[in-house]
């Protein structure tokens, strides 16, 4: 089963769904945390900074106003391990630094001097970005200079990259969870999909399967949806059952009524052709006319024959299917017999005899070989030989009937079980074909619980095979004679 076909499937499509909106939300959710976080932390640095740089600017100016020389401070004079403090004239001269800083000053930017107001600001120093902040020294209103306070902000992104890398792991495996859970709450509120297309599907090839059409599906009792959806797919059923119900009464009494009067046809030309015999009255014209009456009321006693034999069949009623162990080649010999009679001008033949019991109705059995003897030797020419070709597994046996004909159009080969189908469009009826003999062979070969197939080639011939269910010896396990 490719992945193609699997994210055709709702269930699979909702499992995607739930995985990335999951992953989304979790990837949003993240970056937002991370940004706030970022600006709480920041805040606190700069709360931080600034308390700092105001407890640093009271000692200078404190120091200026009791007349010593703060401004020229010895750089050990204060040790901050985690801050940065440097103080500077008004024209950026470094008075003071903490040794932390080393050699190194703290960037300024001259504008913002100019204002001589306290304000924030990042910074980098030696590819390390760090947040400083300015506090303006002023004695009797006026500016002496600037505390800087500064801090690497190295431990802060390092927070959040660990905080990013949380939510990214945790996003993923989210999103792995998301989509086990929702691919088991699909699968779960699914199940009744599943069984309802189980069960269509059956329903639709009943005929292989052998499931009654009364057959319903299992909608459930919830009442969203699926269940509404189920309903109404039953009582489509329901309709679909009554029409095909209908159709069947119908063929089977329309079939059975004609045949009384095609009978009465079929006397009264017989009837006719004899009072025209003692008059002698007899012509050309009136011996064509009355042969042509009774080869037409025959066919249609055919026709109606088998349009009667195919609805008892597949309704089961009047007309079942009297399955018994019975050997299989009594069956073939005669159909054989019978099909040479009907085709004396086509050599029949049994390449195989496989001596083998089955489940059968020898008489509809007899009448399946019959059709397919029959139609091997209409699409034949004179003279062709058709072959029987039996032959028996484990399991199953097979009777092969094979022609050397014009073989079957591969666009006919779906439609030839059809009723009424003719793969041969230029055979008319008066070669004896009503289209029915495949379809009441198919009907008979699946009430004995078998198949039947067709292959064929254009200009090769073609070979219908019957495959039917083997009885084994309840001792040996080997077919019986």
């Amino acid at each position: 089963m490719s992945s193609v076909w699997k994210l055709r499937s709702i269930r699979s499509r909702l499992t995607v769904w739930y995985a990335l909106l999951f992953l989304v939300a979790m990837l949003l959710l993240g970056a937002g945390v991370a940004w706030r976080i970022e600006q709480q932390l920041r805040d606190d640095v700069d709360v931080r900074l600034q308390s700092t740089a105001q407890a640093m600017r009271e000692q200078v100016e404190m120091a200026f106003i009791e007349g010593r020389p703060t401004i020229f401070l010895p750089s050990d004079a204060f040790t901050f391990p985690s801050q940065l403090v440097q103080v500077m004239t008004t024209t950026g001269q470094i008075r003071f630094s903490s040794e932390n800083l080393g050699n190194r000053t703290l960037p300024f930017d001259p504008e913002e001097l100019a204002r001589g107001g306290r304000y924030n600001d990042t910074v980098t120093v030696d590819g390390v970005t760090i947040r400083v902040h300015f506090e303006p020294i002023r004695v009797n209103d006026q500016l002496l200079g600037w505390v800087v306070a500064g801090q690497p902000m190295i431990q802060l992104v390092e927070t959040l990259e660990d905080l990013q890398r949380t939510f990214i792991v945790a996003a993923v495996f989210g999103s792995v969870l998301a989509a086990l859970g929702g691919w088991f709450i699909a699968r779960r509120a699914f199940r009744p999909v599943d069984e309802m297309t189980s069960t269509a599907r059956r329903i639709a090839s009943a005929a292989e399967d052998a499931l009654p059409l009364e057959t319903r599906l299992a909608a459930p009792q919830t009442g969203d949806e699926i269940a509404r959806l189920g309903e109404t797919f039953n009582s489509l059923l329901d309709r679909l059952q009554d029409a095909l119900e209908l159709q069947r009464r119908f063929v089977a009494d329309a079939s059975h009524e004609l045949r009384t009067p095609l009978t009465a046809v079929q006397g009264n030309v017989d009837l006719l052709e004899r009072q025209m015999e003692r008059r002698g009255a007899e012509s050309p014209e009136t011996t064509e006319t009355i042969g042509e009456l009774r080869r037409e009321s025959q066919r249609m006693t055919r026709l109606v024959t088998d349009l009667l034999t195919l609805a008892r069949l597949e309704s089961g009623g009047a007309a079942p299917v009297d399955l018994a162990a019975a050997p299989l080649m009594p069956a073939v010999r005669n159909a054989v017999r019978t099909a040479s009679a009907m085709h004396p001008e086509t050599p029949f033949g049994i390449d195989v005899e496989a001596p083998v019991t089955i489940q059968t109705d020898q008489g509809r059995l007899e009448q399946v070989l019959v059709i397919l003897l029959d139609n091997a030797a209409l699409h034949s020419s004179a003279g062709m030989p058709v072959s029987v070709r039996v032959l028996a597994s484990n399991e199953t046996a097979e009777i092969a009937v094979v022609d050397k004909g014009a073989g079957i159009p591969a666009a006919d080969i779906p439609h030839i079980f059809e009723r009424f189908y003719r793969a041969d469009t230029a055979r008319g009826p008066q070669r004896g074909g009503s289209g029915l003999g495949l379809p009441i062979a198919q009907a008979i070969v699946r009430a004995h619980g078998g198949t039947i197939e067709v292959a064929s080639v254009e200009g090769e011939g073609t070979t219908m095979t019957v495959r039917l269910p083997i009885v084994t010896h309840p001792a040996s396990g080997q077919p019986k004679d």
